[in-house]
């Protein structure tokens, strides 16, 4: 009489990843970043510090029919991106077609809900679905999210880290989603936001995708390489906030005295030349203290339409006070501050 073979535990877990191997192997993963970007934990990466004429270019709301014609023309025009996919709704041939074709695929959401909208346990559940749906896509899981309307919450860099991905922000949004958009004006926006190290955000349109022989273009023109996220994460130090990337441009003057106050009508005229394309003149004030040090004052915003020099009247009592001003070009893009430039009223 034959004895039946004796299974052993470890045999058991043996036949277990033969038969559900990838399900396994994604589980596995599933947690832990990978070596490379272990550093960039805990981070919200913009871009990154370079004086190098490269840019990551990152589509976002990749789900539609076209994504297998967007990528396409990418690889005519010889742009490699980062698409940030919307799992449930992503096509499986589409985004194999497109990693194929080199691009990088990322995680946009289970749904295209913003993850600072949900629960944590909402939001577990939904990085959990998504990143495992790319994997299983693809082969590899996704090494970067975004969350859908750049909102994901106090604890989204942490909960995207926790499921294996880095937490890609933007530098620059290029407002292709805005009613009026053409292909030209789509591009110039792209012009506008380019700045070394940059990311650079667009979406999945029809305009945009016409765009994009425009943008190939004006990178060229203006030598710069485009790159995935990845490959720009690891060409240089990741950048968490804008200000660490740009210095203030170059339109944008240290704020002049052009005007002396009287304790009488406490009120200083402040000289400021802004940049073309800015949006938002933002003025910091401090004061100064009986020990000479200064702490902070208030905090004032003007808006402006154009280039020029604009007189600020800002309301201050007697004392010592110094002045630094930024502007905001964009929803998103805030130039670094000025030096300082001191005041007395007297």
């Amino acid at each position: 009489m034959i004895k039946p073979a004796r299974i052993t535990l470890p045999l058991l877990v043996l036949v277990a990843l033969l038969l559900l191997g990838p399900a396994l192997s994604a589980e596995a993963a599933d947690r832990p970043l990978p070596d490379w970007a272990t550093p960039l934990a805990g981070k919200k990466v913009v871009g990154v510090i370079t004086s190098r004429k490269i840019v990551a270019l990152t589509i976002d709301d990749v789900r539609s029919s076209q994504t297998a014609s967007m990528t396409d023309e990418l690889v005519r025009d010889n742009l490699t991106v980062s698409l940030f996919c919307v799992a449930s709704e992503i096509d499986t041939a589409a985004a194999q077609y497109a990693a194929g074709a080199g691009m990088e695929i990322a995680d946009h959401g289970w749904t295209h809900i913003a993850l600072g909208s949900m629960s944590s346990e909402e939001a577990s559940e939904a990085l959990d679905s998504s990143a495992q749906r790319l994997y299983d896509m693809v082969g590899y899981w996704p090494p970067w999210y975004r969350s859908p309307y750049l909102e994901e919450g106090p604890n989204g860099v942490k909960e995207a880290n926790e499921h294996g991905m880095l937490y890609a922000h933007i530098s620059w949004n290029s407002r292709d989603y805005d009613a009026g958009m053409t292909s030209a004006t789509v591009a110039a926006s792209v012009s506008a936001g380019l700045r070394p190290g940059g990311v650079v955000d667009l979406h999945e349109t029809t305009t945009t995708i016409a765009a994009l022989p425009l943008i190939a273009k004006v990178l060229k023109d203006r030598g710069y390489e485009c790159l995935t996220m990845s490959q720009l994460a690891t060409a240089a130090p990741a950048a968490t906030s804008i200000a660490m990337m740009w210095k203030a441009p170059s339109g944008l003057a240290r704020p002049t005295v052009v005007g002396r106050a009287t304790a009488k009508h406490g009120t200083t005229v402040v000289d400021v030349l802004t940049p073309a394309r800015s949006q938002k003149l933002l003025i910091r004030v401090e004061r100064r203290k009986k020990n000479g040090k200064y702490t902070s004052y208030r905090s004032y915003s003007a808006k402006t339409s154009s280039a020029g020099a604009w007189k600020l009247k800002l309301k201050l009592p007697k004392g010592g006070y110094r002045i630094r001003t930024s502007v905001a070009i964009s929803d998103v893009y805030r130039s670094a501050m000025t030096s300082w430039t001191k005041v007395w009223v007297y």
